[in-house]
């Protein structure tokens, strides 16, 4: 039998056995909790004294964590400017939660950057205040405009998802980009088509010695130095060349930089270059082409059937305005000032001296209106006559270089309608609308040709060279490319703006340039090139 201690007791713990578990000294002694508590609330107080005594002696740093950038040093003392008090600068602070009526401020940096939206299809819930990208107090040479990608991937990185449809519109597709390469970056959008409207072969004019058919023959003029006018002869000319030797033209005859224009240069050149690069980095786009400064050293005008293209071709015709010369038409008329201008040629080789007449006696011209149709029907015959042969001559010189639209003219403003009576509409007269050369291809990007110096033209723009072959070939080589685009895709930018690495393949190394999104993208009004700020 087992004794009374071998099994457990089962009965009940008494409250006098709880109370002599306790022990009666605890209140004399600090617990682990209650001590942490006490430090916590002296360091407190003590960082609260240090930040207090701070305040009184750096208040400026205390503030402002650094610096403003350089832009606003102006302002770098009058907080006021640019915050509102209990007013987050950057949305999403706590204080939107905590502050009642919380609110970003973005009209304190739109009194000084009044700048465009950025796209119609951007969700307006989605759309930051200024300083959610661009973070100020981090030194004077600070760029707060260079933003981090995520910053554009977070929208374009599924674009299609962040965009919303115009009204009666399709919910856009639009390609994603996540980084500049080959494979994460769409080809480049103005590069799609030419919209030009000028007939042009960059192969033919970087041959050397531009020729010319005499009489429309099989027979080649050379072109040399010495038959250009004295005032270009001098621009065209490389230094030790000799003017008799076959005109070489390159890129620069034709795509100038402001930097190229003469220090001489007249009023009416610097309205291109002023319109075009304001706000522009010098050098960074080529002036637009035109046919005075450009091409009229060599492509006459001739509005006269007496001016064939032997004449032409002799020395010194270029641009030659002595008396017998070829009349040349002005450039850049429109359907209406070419008829006057060949009407009034027209008038004034009917009432040039006759053959064999004494010098200076010349038949008077009739006035430009008359009450009653002239009886000399012959003279308004040969009118029309020389009238119509300038018409085709000049159609057909035009049409050389330019797309050329039929145009109905009305009666009012003609010369020979006004001699005849006559108020019916004159067919078959013609138009040359705008070239459509566009003078900045990317449109939504930024291009320095500046920066670029280093590379030759050839590098980015390989299909405007002629290809090797004789120069008998040289027609039947460099087919008119005013259809084609030219202008250098990403692919010749991925050479140098990728990260540093190095070809399996040959061990060339290649990359290290810039490639962020901001290197070549802007957000305001859509990139770099908007000319002025839109209101949407």
């Amino acid at each position: 039998m087992a004794g009374p201690d071998s099994s457990p007791s089962t009965s009940p713990e008494t409250s006098r056995g709880h109370a002599s578990r306790i022990d009666r000294s605890y209140y004399t002694r600090t617990a682990p909790l209650l001590l942490g508590r006490r430090w916590l609330m002296f360091l407190a107080f003590v960082a609260a004294l240090g930040w207090s005594a701070w305040a009184l002696t750096d208040k400026s740093r205390q503030l402002a964590p650094g610096a403003v950038v350089a832009a606003h040093a102006t302002w770098e003392n009058d907080c006021q400017a640019c915050h509102v008090p209990l007013s987050p600068i950057r949305e999403g602070g706590w204080q939107e939660q905590v502050i009642a009526g919380s609110a970003t401020h973005p009209a304190k940096c739109e009194k000084c950057h009044a700048l465009a939206s950025h796209s119609l299809r951007q969700l307006p819930a989605e759309v930051g205040s200024c300083s959610s990208c661009h973070v100020d107090h981090r030194g004077r040479e600070a760029d707060i405009s260079r933003v981090a990608d995520t910053t554009c991937t977070a929208c374009h990185g599924d674009i299609s998802a962040h965009s919303i449809a115009a009204a009666g519109e399709p919910t856009p597709v639009l390609p994603s980009v996540t980084r500049f390469d080959a494979d994460h970056h769409p080809p480049f959008r103005s590069l799609a088509a030419d919209p030009g409207r000028v007939k042009f072969s960059h192969g033919r004019h970087l041959r050397a010695g531009l020729t010319l058919s005499a009489g429309g023959g099989a027979d080649k003029v050379a072109w040399t130095y010495d038959r250009l006018p004295a005032a270009d002869r001098a621009r065209y000319l490389p230094a030790g060349v000799s003017e008799t030797d076959l005109v070489q033209l390159d890129c620069a005859a034709c795509h100038q930089f402001a930097s190229d224009l003469p220090l001489d240069v007249s009023l009416r050149d610097l309205r291109p270059v002023s319109a075009l690069l304001a706000g522009r980095a010098p050098g960074a786009i080529a002036l637009p082409v035109e046919f005075e400064r450009h091409c009229s050293a060599c492509h006459q005008l001739p509005a006269d059937a007496s001016a064939t293209a032997a004449t032409l071709a002799d020395a010194g015709t270029a641009a030659d305005t002595s008396a017998g010369a070829p009349s040349q038409l002005p450039h850049g008329l429109d359907a209406g000032a070419i008829r006057r201008y060949l009407e009034t040629r027209a008038v004034a080789a009917l009432h040039a001296p006759p053959e064999g007449a004494p010098p200076g006696e010349r038949r008077p011209l009739p006035v430009a209106h008359v009450p009653e149709p002239p009886r000399d029907a012959a003279s308004l015959d040969e009118i029309r006559v020389g009238v119509d042969a300038r018409r085709l001559l000049v159609r057909g010189v035009c049409e050389k270089c330019h797309q050329v639209d039929p145009v109905t003219l009305a009666a009012e403003g003609s010369l020979v309608a006004a001699l005849a009576g006559d108020r019916a509409p004159q067919e078959g007269w013609f138009g040359v609308g705008p070239s459509g050369i566009k003078v900045v291809w990317l449109e939504k990007a930024r291009f320095d040709h500046s920066a670029h110096r280093s590379w030759s033209c050839r590098e980015c723009h390989a299909g405007a060279y002629p290809p090797a072959l004789p120069p008998a070939d040289v027609l039947a080589s460099s087919p008119l490319d005013h259809g084609q685009v030219l202008i250098a895709g990403k692919e010749s930018c991925l050479g140098c703006h990728a990260p540093r690495q190095r070809d399996a393949a040959s061990g060339r190394e290649f990359g290290g340039a810039r490639f962020d999104c901001v290197e070549c993208h802007g957000y305001h009004g859509h990139g770099h090139l908007s000319p002025l700020p839109v209101a949407f």
